[in-house]
């Protein structure tokens, strides 16, 4: 056998090897070269990542619905009081008066009695965000978060209002 036969095959051999492992990369191309502790490593890293996105959509998804009024389901509010202890508090704090809201509008015998009892609630809550608003004690930031949690609070008495208007 000659040395030009011999750097064809182990040329060959070469690309072949290549080949095997271009292959091996295609079908897994988050695994590392060489299989180690990396490997585990970026598989724990991409399943915390993911993780962490579930559970930042999950809190995106509630937020929305208490800042649009929309009542919170068991679920949702088990995730809260699991992951988000303060949020569960306000949660809690807006489902009671809705509850309230609801048996108020309830004893209303007229649309009018109704419409009277969503302006006289909305003031409420219009004066309460003026008095906080104004205040020049209360910190910005602390500030922001209670006008915020008025906020949430009138778009509930807003959206139970409408459901009973539509009944």
């Amino acid at each position: 056998m000659s040395i030009n036969n011999i750097g064809r095959i182990n040329d060959h051999l070469k690309t072949a090897n290549l080949e095997i492992k271009w292959q091996q990369r295609k079908n897994r191309p988050f695994m590392p070269d060489n299989p180690n502790k990396k490997e585990e490593n970026t598989i724990t890293a991409l399943i915390k990542q993911n993780e962490e996105t579930q559970k930042t959509e999950t809190m995106q998804r509630i937020d929305r619905k208490l800042k649009t009024g929309k009542k919170l389901s068991a679920a949702e509010m088990d995730y809260l009081r699991k992951n988000a202890p303060d949020l569960y508090v306000k949660a809690v704090k807006i489902e009671a008066e809705r509850e309230e809201y609801r048996r108020a509008l309830s004893r209303c015998k007229t649309k009018e009695e109704a419409k009277q009892l969503h302006t006289e609630k909305t003031m409420q809550l219009l004066t309460e965000s003026s008095a906080v608003a104004g205040n020049p004690y209360i910190p910005k930031e602390r500030k922001q978060e209670m006008l915020e949690f008025i906020a949430m609070r009138t778009a509930a008495v807003n959206n139970e209002f409408y459901d009973y208007m539509e009944r």
